[in-house]
């Protein structure tokens, strides 16, 4: 079976803050990524650049930055 390699165009982002549930000092990382390839298409269906998915990236950046610094164990008991 042949396999094909799409190239991956990503971000990383780390914050840190107090976590609101316990008060503890708390650190979160993230990537955030999309391939370059012949499925992930934009609005007008072609295939999108490395320009259009990194604005689409920072774009989803900005949004986790801005959310609450929660531990991942205090995340599960808050749900």
């Amino acid at each position: 079976m042949t396999r094909i390699a799409f190239r991956e165009v990503s971000l990383h982002a780390s914050k840190r803050g107090i976590c609101p549930i316990c008060g503890k000092r708390a650190e979160r990382k993230s990537k955030f990524w999309q391939t370059m390839s012949p499925f992930n298409k934009n609005g007008n269906g072609i295939p999108k650049s490395s320009d259009e998915i990194l604005a689409e990236l920072r774009i989803e950046r900005g949004i986790w930055l801005t959310a609450d610094v929660k531990h991942s164990h205090c995340d599960e008991v808050a749900l």
